[in-house]
Protein backbone atom coordinates (compact mmCIF):
# COMPACT_ATOMS: atom_id res chain seq x y z
CA UNK A 1 0.00 0.00 0.00
CA UNK A 2 0.96 3.71 -0.64
CA UNK A 3 1.12 5.87 2.61
CA UNK A 4 -1.03 9.14 2.45
CA UNK A 5 0.61 12.49 1.91
CA UNK A 6 -2.30 14.41 3.89
CA UNK A 7 -0.89 13.05 7.04
CA UNK A 8 -2.64 14.31 10.25
CA UNK A 9 -0.21 14.99 13.18
CA UNK A 10 -1.49 15.23 16.33
CA UNK A 11 -0.52 15.37 20.08
CA UNK A 12 -2.19 13.91 23.11
CA UNK A 13 -1.28 16.42 25.87
CA UNK A 14 -3.01 16.19 29.42
CA UNK A 15 -6.95 15.76 30.76
CA UNK A 16 -7.18 14.02 27.20
CA UNK A 17 -7.03 16.91 25.12
CA UNK A 18 -5.83 16.84 21.74
CA UNK A 19 -4.18 18.88 19.26
CA UNK A 20 -3.88 18.45 15.88
CA UNK A 21 -3.17 19.91 12.64
CA UNK A 22 -3.40 19.43 8.75
CA UNK A 23 -2.37 18.85 6.07
CA UNK A 24 1.16 18.41 7.36
CA UNK A 25 3.71 18.73 5.22
CA UNK A 26 1.60 22.29 4.38
CA UNK A 27 2.06 24.91 1.65
CA UNK A 28 1.60 27.95 3.68
CA UNK A 29 -2.15 27.27 4.89
CA UNK A 30 -3.14 24.74 7.51
CA UNK A 31 -5.96 23.96 9.96
CA UNK A 32 -5.36 23.43 13.43
CA UNK A 33 -7.84 21.89 15.66
CA UNK A 34 -7.32 21.86 20.18
CA UNK A 35 -9.58 20.00 22.26
CA UNK A 36 -8.70 20.85 26.01
CA UNK A 37 -10.58 18.06 27.52
CA UNK A 38 -12.71 20.56 29.35
CA UNK A 39 -15.74 22.84 28.13
CA UNK A 40 -14.05 26.11 28.73
CA UNK A 41 -14.10 29.60 26.95
CA UNK A 42 -11.25 31.27 26.89
CA UNK A 43 -8.66 33.04 25.12
CA UNK A 44 -5.75 31.37 23.09
CA UNK A 45 -2.49 32.71 21.93
CA UNK A 46 -0.73 30.76 19.05
CA UNK A 47 2.75 30.77 18.40
CA UNK A 48 4.50 29.53 14.84
CA UNK A 49 8.22 29.18 15.98
CA UNK A 50 11.02 28.31 13.72
CA UNK A 51 13.69 25.60 13.98
CA UNK A 52 16.23 28.12 16.20
CA UNK A 53 13.40 29.03 18.67
CA UNK A 54 12.77 31.92 17.10
CA UNK A 55 8.93 33.08 16.96
CA UNK A 56 8.01 33.87 13.82
CA UNK A 57 4.13 34.30 13.64
CA UNK A 58 1.43 34.87 16.70
CA UNK A 59 -2.13 35.15 16.34
CA UNK A 60 -4.98 35.38 18.97
CA UNK A 61 -7.93 32.61 18.91
CA UNK A 62 -10.70 30.98 20.96
CA UNK A 63 -11.53 28.57 23.25
CA UNK A 64 -15.16 27.80 22.82
CA UNK A 65 -16.90 25.30 24.92
CA UNK A 66 -13.61 23.01 25.37
CA UNK A 67 -12.50 23.55 21.48
CA UNK A 68 -10.53 25.57 19.00
CA UNK A 69 -10.32 25.30 15.10
CA UNK A 70 -8.49 27.89 13.29
CA UNK A 71 -7.43 27.82 9.47
CA UNK A 72 -3.75 29.60 9.33
CA UNK A 73 -1.84 31.03 7.00
CA UNK A 74 1.97 30.90 7.08
CA UNK A 75 3.65 34.07 5.31
CA UNK A 76 5.60 33.23 2.22
CA UNK A 77 8.63 35.06 3.33
CA UNK A 78 9.27 31.86 5.91
CA UNK A 79 11.32 29.63 4.65
CA UNK A 80 10.49 26.24 4.27
CA UNK A 81 11.53 23.43 6.84
CA UNK A 82 10.69 22.80 10.29
CA UNK A 83 8.32 24.47 12.53
CA UNK A 84 6.56 24.54 16.08
CA UNK A 85 3.04 25.52 16.74
CA UNK A 86 2.57 26.08 20.55
CA UNK A 87 -1.22 27.09 21.69
CA UNK A 88 -0.59 28.74 25.08
CA UNK A 89 -4.70 28.59 26.84
CA UNK A 90 -5.17 29.02 30.47
CA UNK A 91 -1.51 28.39 31.73
CA UNK A 92 -1.53 25.20 29.95
CA UNK A 93 0.75 24.93 27.02
CA UNK A 94 -0.05 22.28 23.29
CA UNK A 95 2.74 21.84 20.75
CA UNK A 96 3.12 19.79 17.99
CA UNK A 97 5.56 20.12 14.75
CA UNK A 98 4.84 21.26 11.00
CA UNK A 99 6.66 20.87 8.01
CA UNK A 100 6.37 23.53 5.77
CA UNK A 101 7.08 23.22 2.03
CA UNK A 102 6.84 25.64 -0.25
Amino acid sequence: GSISSSIITSAVAANNSTFSLYPNPTRGQFVLELNVGEKVNTNATIQLIDITGRMVQIENAEINYGSLKKTMNMSSALAKGLYIVRIIANDKVYTTKLVYEK
